[in-house]
């Protein structure tokens, strides 16, 4: 269940967060750097709820 929930806020940050801060932002160059950090640590966020549901499906006792 908690991966369920990293993966909706890895999901969060990489595509709404961008949206909310570019009303903030006004040069280009930094929401691209923002933009970018925003993709890496989303799928990072993503990448560890995946692995957590994998773990959590491969340790079952079949």
């Amino acid at each position: 269940m908690i991966a369920i929930i990293k993966i909706i806020i890895g999901l969060f940050i990489w595509l709404v967060l961008p949206m909310l801060l570019r009303k903030n932002i006004k040069k280009k160059s930094v929401f691209k750097f923002v933009s970018i950090s925003c993709l890496f640590l989303g799928l990072l966020i993503i990448l560890y709820g995946v692995l957590d549901i994998l773990t959590g499906i491969l340790s079952l006792n079949l």
